[in-house]
């Protein structure tokens, strides 16, 4: 797959257009240099934009994919410490998108799991839960598990704010940071809990 957006939002789409075609000239070299094959069926060229991995890339911008984004939005209440690990392992796909409070943000869930990560240590076996079993309905009221306490709650219900505004990514400008008239800020974050940096 390849999109269209090549490069920044300032070029044109036929510039974009250009620089696809190039690109696609460079990979079809390597691939025959050694003899990869493709299957045409499962191949699309000159998109503007492709769905990958839960993100959506294309013209100078990925951004997260909104399945992904509602998925965790309609996420229900953990009832199992495994269940806060899943949540935490779907939304780290999302990571580079999110604030840079992201450790901070989810601290209260991550101290849920040392509890299970000790059990882990000793033998424990997580019970398998079959692929494609359905979440319970989230229920805002429903009764907590012993676990969950008003810091997990709050945490769990801002880590969803968080997603939902999730940032969209753009191709860094050098030509701007290199001349001065678009320069870098990078703004670092730190703490007992961990490190986070965003980059405007």
């Amino acid at each position: 797959d390849g999109a269209l957006g090549t490069g920044t939002k300032n070029q044109t789409l036929e510039e974009c257009f250009d620089l696809h075609l190039k690109a696609l000239t460079i990979m079809f070299a390597k691939a025959r240099e050694h003899d990869i094959r493709f299957k045409l069926s499962k191949c699309q060229f000159v998109q503007y934009e492709v769905t990958c991995l839960g993100i959506v890339a294309g013209i100078g911008e990925v951004r997260p994919d909104p399945k992904k984004v509602e998925a965790i939005v309609l996420w229900p209440r953990p009832t199992r410490r495994e269940d806060v690990e899943r949540l935490l392992a779907t939304a780290s796909f999302l990571r580079q998108h999110l604030s840079p409070h992201y450790s901070e943000i989810t601290l209260p869930l991550r101290e849920v799991l040392h509890e299970l990560h000790e059990k882990r240590s000793q033998g424990f076996k997580t019970r398998k839960v079959p692929k494609g079993t359905p979440n319970a309905p989230y229920e805002k009221d429903s009764a907590w598990p012993e676990f969950w306490t008003q810091a997990q709650e709050d945490a769990f219900q801002l880590l969803k704010k968080t997603v939902i505004e999730a940032c969209n990514l753009v191709t860094p400008d050098y030509v701007g940071a290199a001349n001065g008239e678009n320069p870098f800020q990078l703004f670092i974050d730190a703490s007992a809990v961990g490190v986070g940096a965003a980059l405007f």
